[in-house]
């Protein structure tokens, strides 16, 4: 297929085989694989390599728009009941379940005005239990 055809999705501008891929060298892992017209990538770091601690600030919105549905961009505009707020808690969560114990986290929320609602904390296993609660209560703020 060149440049000028398409397809059901729109124009084709390249085409190639991806075949599962595995690599590895001191510093990642990389694997690569597709399912139809998905690739998925990941990289781990090395087993053997200690990484430094990191701060993170999650900024949230909480707006009026965050209540919007999270609509599937396909021809299709599929729902499934989630909102914008939805998405993010989820995001949350994963990376609150990512960090290790020497990981420190805070999460701030805004609408009309900026709320901290968990100061900078360890987040080892109590840190981690009270940052997941705090993001379980998050809700969009409205008539403010």
């Amino acid at each position: 297929m060149d440049d000028s055809q398409a397809s059901s999705h729109g124009p084709v501008t390249h085409e190639f085989t991806l075949s599962p891929m595995e690599t590895s060298s001191s510093d990642i892992i990389l694997s690569a694989t597709h399912d139809n017209e998905f690739v998925h990538i990941s990289m781990q770091p090395s087993q053997n390599e200690i990484r430094s601690p990191c701060d993170i600030c999650c900024v949230v919105d909480t707006s009026g728009s965050m209540s919007d549905s999270a609509e599937i961009q396909n021809d299709k505009n599929e729902h499934y009941g989630l909102s914008q707020l939805d998405l993010v808690k989820h995001a949350l969560k994963t990376i609150i379940n990512s960090l290790q114990d020497q990981d420190r986290l805070s999460l701030i929320s805004f609408s009309d005005k900026a709320t901290i609602l968990f100061k900078l904390a360890a987040m080892n296993e109590a840190g981690k239990t009270k940052a997941l609660d705090k993001v379980e209560k998050l809700r969009v703020r409205t008539g403010l």
